[in-house]
């Protein structure tokens, strides 16, 4: 019996070690599936945003990049080719292969994509994107055989991608950002940086739904979305501001859903006085009168276009109709009137008669681009034809006019209203809910759910 304890508790004293090995090897994996549904979930809550730099460098045949210490050049495989700092020059060369340069004109790197990074745990460091210039170094010595200052590059977060863009020769650049990241660029161009401070949290919270929603709206094009007025205005870190980053920070997260779905937060300049519907009664939000009830004025009354006027005389009218409407093209114009209007009492249908009797409808939208969207400021107004056959029009707010007045978001935030960034999306969106992103369970549009993302604000323009 002795001897049988023995080896039992020579065995235990064995197998101490090996258990205690396993546990070990136990609690490391419990750490690493741990980091990683932490990091996943961080990720959901921020995602990535692909940004085609349309707008600064829609054309560009040729590109500088100003790359920090941490940055990297990489290839299509991965592989890291350069090192910052350092300043390379990429263009489109034969084949429709992506050519990047360094200072002494060599190749640096080529593929049909190239990636700049900049290192995970860097900090204050941007990547900058100048168009093709003259350059010299900062001691004077030419870097090529032009002379002249490269212009302060635009400076932008996160990575840059470089590919063949649709135009022969051109580049097409995407910027690879973090959605919370991407709103600072967003946020002070949309709405501007100093207004109120409840104005541009409300503006943070729509300017993050409509990121969202539209997600994937232009990937057959090689991105999310662009950073032009047909998605929303991105001007990188030159368009940060204190103001505005605050707003963003003080909103993480938050975003606008109705009946489990991200809505269309759609914004615009001035709503004139009545914010519009949709284009079908079940569209939302719906209409609703910009003001405090039955008195006082509009919420929107100190927008620089809160009204406005226009002329255009005969002849220049009919040479705009003559040119859009094909109807018309042989005749001489002799008639413009609104024929409907919706329920904010925006033109619906504008109807235009000819000196033979052809008659065209068009839409509001369609007419407002006629005219020119910066001169018809919206479709809210009102057409007259003086004694001289000048065409004159009548109007109020500046932009489509569905979803948040910026112009009103800035009165509600000032006294003597001083509401709250969800007063004043609970106004502009009736019925929809403010969620954060941890908090929903669907998944993101974009990516595997992004396929069937819709034109927003319609005619592309505020």
């Amino acid at each position: 019996m002795g001897v049988r304890m023995s080896k039992i508790l020579r065995y235990k004293r064995k197998s101490k070690f090996p258990l205690a090995g396993l546990f070990a090897i136990f609690l490391i994996i419990i750490i690493i599936m741990g980091a990683s549904a932490s990091r996943a979930a961080q990720e959901s809550a921020n995602p990535v945003l692909r940004i085609g730099l349309v707008r600064q460098f829609g054309s560009a045949a040729e590109v500088y990049v100003s790359a920090p210490e941490s940055a990297r050049l990489v290839d299509g495989d991965g592989h890291v080719k350069a090192k910052g700092p350092a300043l390379w020059r990429a263009r489109v060369g034969s084949g429709r292969e992506i050519t990047v340069m360094d200072a002494a004109d060599s190749v640096a790197a080529r593929g049909s994509t190239v990636r700049i990074v900049i290192g995970e745990h860097s900090h204050g460091e941007f990547l900058g994107l100048s168009l093709s210039a003259p350059i010299t170094r900062p001691s004077g010595q030419a870097l090529n055989s032009r002379s002249r200052a490269l212009p302060a590059p635009a400076r932008f977060r996160g990575e840059i991608e470089l590919a063949c863009g649709p135009q022969s020769g051109s580049l097409r650049i995407v910027n690879e950002v973090p959605l919370e990241e991407y709103l600072r660029g967003v946020v002070g161009r949309e709405i501007g940086a100093d207004a109120p401070g409840e104005a541009l949290k409300a503006q943070s919270v729509a300017a993050r739904t409509y990121a969202l929603k539209n997600r994937g709206r232009f990937s057959a094009a090689g991105y999310d979305m662009t950073d032009t007025t047909a998605c929303q205005v991105y001007g990188g870190v030159e368009a940060e501001a204190e103001s505005s980053d605050r707003a963003v920070r003080e909103t993480c997260g938050i975003v606008l859903k109705r009946s489990g779905a991200l809505i269309e937060a759609d914004y615009y300049d001035d709503c004139g006085g009545i914010t519009a519907p949709g284009d079908s009664p079940d569209d939302f939000p719906p209409s609703v009168v910009d003001g405090p009830g039955s008195y006082g004025l509009d919420y929107c009354a100190q927008g620089s276009s809160h009204a406005w006027k226009l002329s255009v005389s005969a002849a220049e009218m009919g040479l705009l109709v003559r040119r859009f409407v094909d109807n018309v093209s042989e005749e001489k114009l002799t008639h413009l009137e609104v024929l409907s209007v919706d329920v904010s009492g925006r033109a619906r249908t504008v109807r235009i008669t000819g000196s033979k009797g052809t008659v065209k409808d068009i839409s509001g939208s369609e007419f407002r681009g006629l005219v020119g969207y910066n001169r018809l400021k919206s479709t809210l107004f009102k057409i007259a034809r003086n004694s001289e056959g000048v065409y004159q029009f009548e109007g109020r707010g500046y932009g489509h006019g569905h979803g948040l007045c910026q112009a009103g978001a800035m009165g509600m935030a000032a006294p003597p209203y001083s509401r709250s960034y969800r007063d004043i999306l609970a106004h502009y969106f009736p019925g929809a809910d403010m969620v954060t992103l941890s908090d929903m369970r669907e998944k993101m549009p974009g990516g595997e759910t992004g396929k069937n993302q819709t034109k927003s604000r319609k005619d592309g323009h505020r």
